[in-house]
């Protein structure tokens, strides 16, 4: 049998020393061959992405160390291979693409510069050279307009865009391992289907070996030859993805199978609409010239009608830049918009701030991102106790702090961890604690913009059954924006399907997810895996 290209065996990872030692990863084994797609498996915590850095030696250390195990590239041992080598093997035999390539990109330099710095460090090519080959890699990668893009900068092109420009500085250098950290997770399902064809494409035409990080299990099913399921830093189960999908021998891997979001909305009764819109529109004029006058005009959310009763759930789907978001933040008053918006018998659309100010109570929202909505210098009491104190709930310090807990423990969590801070809690914990934030007014709307995107499937499954419970017993009106179709059709009762700021098609969720019309809406339905 040929030596694998990569072997990984018994590999233990901790952080810290002593009574503060933490045993992230605990005797982990697997290997990968030429071609091949490995995939690591598992929820968060469970040790996939430490494992996985721990190959091109991407950890903290010193706070990180291998107390045991063997990393053989080709044969030759990396755990204490000197930094030079290593160097030469990151970007070079070695490519990686992060999760979040906002984070991952510099948000100063160009796509050019950025590609091209791997290029001059590994090959040592000249600028032009370099430039040739960076229109190239993105016409590889099928990044649009690839030569016009060079001059851009990270904020100015889509997630699926920016994901396309790190696959490209990943494999800049031919590397023979690939190794892809949850590449899909915040991605349209039509992109995610995008980034997974493409990589399997270059994976077969570059002849690389691909080792892929991900919770979800449909998406792995759709790349990976091999599977390694890992829990609390072990692995559990692993095996041809055929043999592991369709007879799991382990409870674990049995469990997050039966993740995936199910389940119906709470039924509603025929009430009035509590939120109504007419003709609302938000657009964003270009302007040009010396004089900055105005030349064009960006619609990002036209002429949209929408009604939404106490105890409804309105989905709200479609692709990124489809005006999803612009049309939450629009009906919130916290977007300028043209249009008439109805809100419990009142015309807010033009109401001044001060008369505005005693409705924000009744209207709340929860982001996307939990880590980045959440201030990271307040504690958890702070944080959900703040509206308390803007609108003056409570008669004192004490009952806010009570009313904190409650809450607190409303959307499952213990009490205690009001004196924690954010960055000690899970991302499913932190986005509890968002929609804890937005109950404890008591709102009769909460606008929710991708609560589930960035969560295990697991932890997304207790987080729609949490708001369903929270709708039932509250009657509370949500506008669920997602581009997750099987987390809105577990939570919708209606459904509204967006595309370039207009609405192609809207009614009741479950004929249009069984009987889709919109050629649109077809396409995003077989999309997702």
């Amino acid at each position: 049998m040929s030596v694998p290209l990569l072997a990984v065996e018994n590999l233990a990872v901790s952080f810290g020393r002593g009574e503060q030692e933490t045993r992230a990863v605990r005797g982990v084994s697997f290997s990968l061959q030429a071609g091949q797609t490995t995939a690591l498996v598992g929820e968060s915590g469970s040790g996939k992405s430490v494992s996985a850095l721990s190959i091109p030696r991407l950890l903290p250390y010193p706070l990180a160390h291998h107390p045991s195990g063997s990393i053989r590239y080709q044969g030759e041992e990396l755990i204490n291979a000197p930094e030079s080598r290593l160097r030469g093997l990151r970007g070079g035999d070695i490519g990686m693409v992060f999760q979040e390539p906002m984070t991952s990109l510099n948000p100063l330099h160009t796509i050019e510069k950025q590609i091209g710095e791997t290029l001059r460090i590994h090959q040592g090519m000249t600028p032009a050279a370099a430039r040739d080959r960076i229109v190239e890699l993105l016409e590889l990668v099928r990044l649009p307009e690839a030569a016009a893009r060079l001059g851009a900068f990270p904020h100015q092109l889509s997630g699926g865009q920016r994901q396309r420009v790190m696959i490209a500085m990943a494999i800049a250098n031919n590397p023979r391992l690939l190794i892809a950290d949850e590449p899909t997770t915040a991605l349209d399902v039509t992109i995610q289907a995008e980034i997974l064809d493409l990589l399997r494409d270059l994976r077969d035409r570059l002849g690389m070996a691909l080792l892929f990080i991900s919770h979800d299990l449909n998406v792995v099913r759709h790349i990976a030859d091999h599977v390694v399921v890992m829990q609390q830093g072990q692995v559990v189960e692993e095996g041809r993805v055929e043999t592991v999908f369709n007879e799991p021998s382990a409870a674990y891997t049995q469990m997050l199978m039966a993740a995936e979001p199910s389940g119906e909305p709470v039924p509603v009764s025929d009430d009035e609409p509590l939120l109504t819109a007419r003709g609302l529109s938000v657009d964003f004029p270009r302007r040009g010239g010396l004089l900055k006058r105005i030349v064009d005009h960006h619609w990002a959310v036209r002429d949209v009608d929408l009604s939404v009763r106490p105890g409804e759930t309105l989905g709200v789907v479609g692709e990124s830049g489809s005006g999803k978001t612009t049309l939450g933040m629009a009906l919130l008053r916290l977007q300028k918009a043209s249009g008439e918006i109805n809100f419990a018998g009142q015309a807010i659309a033009g109401m001044k701030k001060q008369t505005l100010r005693p409705l924000r109570r009744a209207m709340q929202v929860v982001f996307q991102d939990p880590f980045g909505s959440l201030s990271p210098r307040l504690s958890i009491e702070q944080i959900v106790g703040e509206g308390l104190a803007v609108h003056r709930i409570g008669a004192d310090a004490s009952e806010r702090a009570d009313l904190v807990r409650q809450a607190l423990k409303e959307v499952g969590l213990e009490p205690a961890l009001a004196e924690r801070f954010p960055h000690e809690l899970s991302g499913g914990q932190r986005q509890r604690v968002a929609v804890a934030r937005a109950i404890v007014l008591r709102p009769q709307l909460i606008v929710l913009d991708e609560p589930t995107s960035a969560l295990d499937r697991s932890v997304q499954r207790q987080l729609i059954e949490l708001l369903r419970d929270l709708q039932a017993r509250h009657r509370l009106a949500y506008l669920f924006i997602s581009h997750d179709l099987k987390v809105v059709r577990a939570m919708s009762h209606r459904v509204m399907v967006m595309r370039a700021g207009e609405v192609v098609e809207s009614g009741d969720a479950e004929a249009i997810f069984r009987h889709p019309q919109h050629p649109y809406t077809q396409r995003l339905l077989q999309a997702a895996l």
